[in-house]
């Protein structure tokens, strides 16, 4: 097993701040420039107290032997980073930043010709699969935010810690243009979508990553996340096919969590209805379930399940039609004034009729005789203009039910 380097060099270049992440296969010792002959500490100290000769020559020489050295250097120019003399001290900011760039490079080389893993690799393919494009992607992903991918190989603190790092340089420069940030917004969505299981489309696997719970995110990451997926940068990104995939399989992911979550319920079921994904089935039957939703919450929830669902879910809509909330009051189309009311009861009504292959005419839904009972009614065409029509269209349901076996 490869030996892993414990370093942390942070060097400020300007505004720039350029970081080695700590204990992070990313930087592995068998990295270094190949040595004709072996270099130890003392002779790398001499190089580095060469930096200060008056001697340009020597100056020069010491900047391209410590080059050549590579990783072993690191460790003792980490030392003379303070330095006394302000251009010793730039020499050995410059020749880490050359030292670490260049493995980088040459990691992702070995990574690109399949001959060496990175760090988060197996994470983004239990997610997303492994296709010759996903690992060029991914290598793009690696070199802009390496520290916050390798993060995933430490704990689920470290990773929400680096969510929330790169969220807020998003939010900070997306204002502007997503050019330039798109590998940013695709790291966030792939280190988010890490924490909950595969949906049953994205792969063999189901497991998520070891060591990370759903439930070391906080709520209100989940929802700043929410609003990153409904965005305009993200249907930016998706008419322009950049990192597509990984933002449509972020957002199946976290829609389908079974985690449970009340509170990203309803923002969970929002993103899929905008989105038309199945995978809102989810929160739609969490969302049904509870007691604590809003009539609109609701009505999203049956309409999503009349959109997906099948016969299985009549069961767990069959409970509504005790359920007397108004959802709508208007006039009736057509009419002169006669006015039309739809009520929860009635909605999960029509929905089991479409789940049950029935025709919306012969329960009474007038305004959906013109509607393809193929297609799902709209709760704006699933009400009654009095109770008696209500309680026939009712009676007919039981009797229905009683006449045929469904799950």
């Amino acid at each position: 097993m490869l030996e892993r380097i414990s370093l942390i060099v942070c060097i400020v270049f300007g505004c720039t701040m350029f970081c080695l992440p700590a204990d992070s296969a990313a930087f592995q010792q068998d990295q270094a420039r190949p040595k004709t002959a072996k270099t130890d500490d003392d002779q790398i100290r001499k190089l580095v107290a060469q930096l200060g000769s008056d001697d340009f020559g020597q100056r020069q020489s010491a900047v391209n032997s410590l080059i050549d050295i590579g990783q072993p250097a690191l460790a003792v120019l980490n030392e003379n980073r303070e330095a006394v003399d302000s251009e010793v001290r730039m020499q050995i900011v410059r020749i880490m930043r050359i030292i670490v760039q260049d493995q980088m490079n040459r990691q992702i080389r070995d990574f690109l010709s399949e001959k060496k893993s990175l760090p988060g690799w197996t994470t983004f393919v239990r997610i997303f699969g492994e296709r010759r494009q996903y690992r060029e992607d991914f290598a793009k992903l690696f070199r802009k935010h390496h520290e916050a991918i390798s993060s995933l190989e430490s704990s689920g603190e470290d990773v929400v810690s680096m969510i929330q790092s790169l969220e807020l340089e998003f939010n900070q420069s997306r204002s502007k243009s997503l050019r330039g940030n798109e590998e940013t917004y695709a790291t966030i969505c792939f280190l988010f979508a890490a924490f909950f299981e595969p949906p049953e489309d994205s792969g063999e696997a189901k497991d998520r990553a070891a060591g990370l719970s759903p439930s070391q995110i906080p709520t209100k990451l989940q929802l700043s996340i929410k609003d990153l997926f409904g965005n305009r940068q993200l249907h930016e990104m998706l008419s322009r096919k950049i990192y597509d995939y990984i933002v449509l399989d972020a957002m199946k992911v976290w829609i389908s969590s079974g985690d449970g979550n009340i509170t990203a319920t309803p923002a969970r079921l929002e993103l899929a209805r905008a989105h038309n994904l199945k995978h809102g089935l989810v929160p739609a039957e969490l969302c049904i379930r509870s007691n604590k939703m809003s009539s609109a919450m609701l009505r999203d929830a049956i309409d999503m399940i009349a959109r997906f669902g099948d016969t299985a879910h009549i069961a767990l809509l069959e409970p509504l039609l005790e359920n007397k909330i108004m959802l709508l009051r208007a006039k009736r189309p057509g009419s002169d004034g006669d006015l039309f009311e739809t009520q929860v009861r009635d909605h999960a009504l029509s929905a089991m009729v479409h789940l049950s292959g029935q025709k919306y005419s012969d329960f009474g839904f007038e305004l959906g005789q013109r509607q393809d009972d193929e297609r799902v009614l709209p709760y704006t065409l699933a009400g009654f203009r009095t109770d008696d029509e209500r309680g026939a269209a009712l009676k007919r349901w039981r009797e229905f039910r009683s006449n045929n076996k469904m799950p």
